[in-house]
């Protein structure tokens, strides 16, 4: 193995005994996390015995496998140490419900608990919400194992270790960014360019909920900034060992927490199916952005493909929808970095359009690193459309980039009238097509299905003859087979015919644990067409 393909020597000097090293100046929650009950589950009839510690069904464990549940109190911390700073919850009340408790008395609405089959065979520890669906996600297979600071810190770097190993351009060096000088937390977009370029691709997703090891939890890192999503109303609970971990093992700048993404609805069955409009208050399961740690700035600079782009980490969620049509303006999506670059692969000298192009990355990464002759981006978000105007002037990107601030459908439509009008037609030789989760449920899948082969028709009637249709889709309830089979009918419709050239997913930063019964959240595909 070369020396580049390895985990830098800091990090692999890094073992147990240095952690203090590692720390620096930040402040270690030194809570632990107790178990606060027993989860029983069924035992499957004419199974063999189970190996202990092992949970053949993955993390998961839905209402419907728990047999029962002996809760003595919420979920209760028990600090080691005197007061703790920042985002640290209160130890619950030392006379909480126990197995005697009345119905009537108010259950606590997460707490973490042991899990145990109705023979007595250990299955680690979890935490429980008798609300949701899946009322338990396993954290450890190992019952003995304490939930503590240490215990966030040690899958924190196995999962930067992992990143690591996949990938020779994430070059973290983690003495180096505890070194580095952090007086200077408020600096412009091109100081912050500066210090991307000198630092290296420190951007990517570092933990991925279940694929880490840790259900409900999502960690984005942007160099000296670190945005959190906590997904579940346990791991709401666990937030203040979360920080303290991340804390502990990158000197950050800022941590932002976020709590808003539509999964979280799951979680709270009860909650309003309305917000953000006129009279109707927010539901139980959405929060502002909250900053846990240092500053959090307007915008912070990610590099990715050579390119420099302007991310507002509190982009918010579109309000005055019902949770099921929700869409989540996600602040970056980490996941299309090899999409994008494939893209650009093709794009060299043509013209291109990005339809439903948020901050314009795919557009950016096109003309920057593909050196495209000339870019198209329609986004009908105000706020991303500002950020796709930063990062074209950070990336020194002229007039040749097209930024329309407009609902895509209607840009399509007032286009496509015009191509029928013109005597000499602009097509554009790569279409992008990049649209929003349009299957949330999988009940959703019919009617989205229909919106969807009606988009890549429409795009493929802007493609010219042998050019390339790139799509995506975001949706875990969409299948690989019938998305495939979709964008061919939709493009038999259009006249054309089409041959896939490149398809893949998520990146390597993206990970899944295989035994659960999901999809991947992202296909893309890429398309030459012919024909009409």
């Amino acid at each position: 193995m070369s020396s580049s393909s390895r985990p830098s020597p800091a990090l692999r000097a890094s073992s147990a005994s240095e952690e203090t090293d590692l720390v620096g100046e930040a402040t270690i929650c030194r809570d632990v996390l107790t178990p606060r009950g027993i989860l029983v589950l069924k035992t499957s009839s004419g199974t063999g015995k189970a190996d202990a510690g092992s949970l053949p069904g993955g993390p998961w464990i839905f209402s419907n496998q728990v047999a029962s549940c002996s809760l003595h109190a919420s979920l209760e911390m028990s600090s080691r140490r005197g007061p703790t700073r920042h985002g640290v919850l209160p130890p619950s009340s030392p006379d909480g419900m126990g197995d005697e408790a009345r119905p009537s008395e108010k259950r606590p609405e997460s707490t973490l608990v042991r899990v145990q089959d109705e023979r007595g065979i250990s299955y680690g520890v979890a935490y429980y919400n008798r609300h949701a669906l899946i009322a338990a996600r396993v954290l450890s297979e190992d019952a003995g194992e304490a939930i503590d600071d240490s215990f966030f810190r040690r899958r924190f770097r196995t999962a930067l270790e992992s990143r690591l190993a996949f990938s020779r351009s994430f070059s973290w060096n983690m003495r180096k960014a505890k070194n580095r000088d952090t007086a200077t937390t408020h600096q412009s977009l091109c100081d912050n360019r500066a210090e991307a370029a000198e630092s290296g691709d420190n951007f990517f997703r570092l933990v991925n909920g279940e694929g880490d090891g840790l259900p409900g939890l999502v960690v984005d890192l942007y160099g000296k900034y670190a945005c959190i999503q906590s997904l579940t109303r346990g791991m709401d609970s666990l937030m203040p060992l979360v920080t303290s971990a991340l804390r502990g093992l990158l000197n950050l700048r800022g941590i932002l927490v976020r709590r808003d993404k539509p999964d979280r609805a799951l979680e709270f069955p009860d909650s309003p199916t309305k917000f953000g409009a006129s009279g109707a208050s927010s539901p139980a399961w959405i929060s502002e952005p909250e900053v846990a740690a240092g500053d959090i700035p307007r915008e912070v600079v990610l590099t990715e493909n050579g390119c420099v782009f302007a991310v507002d980490l509190r982009q918010q969620l579109e309000t005055g929808k019902s949770v099921e049509n929700l869409q989540c303006r996600a602040c970056w999506r980490f996941d299309r970095r090899d999409f994008r670059r494939q893209v650009a692969l093709l794009s060299r000298g043509k013209q291109v359009l990005d339809l439903f192009g948020h901050s314009a990355a795919c557009g950016i990464t096109c003309m920057h690193l593909g050196k495209a002759e000339r870019c198209v981006v329609v986004e009908s978000n105000e706020r991303s459309a500002q950020l796709a105007l930063q990062s074209m002037q950070l990336n020194g990107i002229g007039d040749k980039l097209e930024i329309h601030q407009e609902d895509v459908d209607k840009w399509i439509k007032n286009y496509a009238d015009h191509l029928d009008n013109d005597r000499d037609p602009c097509y554009f030789d790569v279409v992008i097509l990049d649209p929003p989760n349009l299957a949330p449920r999988k009940s959703d899948v019919p009617g989205a299905r229909i919106s969807f082969q009606r988009l890549v028709e429409a795009a493929s009637r802007l493609t010219a003859p042998g050019g390339f249709l790139a799509i995506t889709n975001s949706s875990r309830h969409y299948s690989h087979g019938t998305f495939l089979a979709d964008v061919s009918a939709a493009c038999a419709s259009a006249g054309c015919s089409a041959t896939l050239c490149a398809e893949g997913g998520e990146g390597f930063d993206f990970p899944v644990d295989v035994r659960l019964p999901r999809s991947p959240e992202l296909q893309w595909a890429v398309l030459e067409l012919s024909g009409r």
